[in-house]
C-alpha cells in the first residue's frame, strides 16, 4: 500500500480490488458471492482513470447494498453499521493515500463474517 505522500499506484488499486473481489467475487471458503465485478485488475504500469474508480466503487457499493449498509459522512473506526463516504472521483482528483484508505475502512467492515452473512 502507498505510504503517506506517495503516488496511489496500479498495484494499489489491485490490493483494493482483490479485496472487494474476495466478497462479491468467487471469494474463498465461506465467502464470495460469485457476483461479476465491474471493474477488474490494472497491470502494473496503468495509469489509474477515473472510469476505472468509478467501476471499483460501484462494486463496493453493491456489497454494502446486499449486506443492507450504506454511506455514513460521520463514519467513525469501529463504527460496523455503515461504511464511510466513499469519494466520487473526477479528472481533476487527486488519488490520495486517504481516498485509498477510506475505500479500504469500508471493504474491512463489508469483510466481517456479521455483515458478510448479513442479506437485505
Amino acid at each position: 500500500m502507498a505510504s503517506i505522500g506517495s503516488k496511489v499506484l496500479a498495484s494499489d488499486y489491485n490490493d483494493v480490488y482483490n479485496l472487494v473481489n474476495n466478497i462479491l467475487g468467487v471469494g474463498t471458503g465461506t465467502s464470495g458471492y460469485g457476483q461479476i465485478l465491474n471493474a477488474s485488475t490494472l497491470t502494473p504500469t496503468t495509469k489509474i482513470r477515473k472510469s476505472q474508480w468509478d467501476l471499483l466503487r460501484q462494486d463496493i457499493l453493491r456489497v454494502a447494498s446486499h449486506q443492507g449498509l450504506s454511506e455514513n459522512a460521520s463514519w467513525t473506526s469501529g463504527n460496523t453499521t455503515s461504511i464511510p463516504t466513499l469519494v466520487s472521483v473526477s479528472t481533476t482528483t487527486k488519488l490520495t493515500v486517504g481516498l485509498v484508505n477510506s475505500y479500504l475502512n469500508a471493504i474491512n467492515v463489508l469483510s466481517l463474517t456479521e455483515n458478510r452473512f448479513n442479506l437485505a
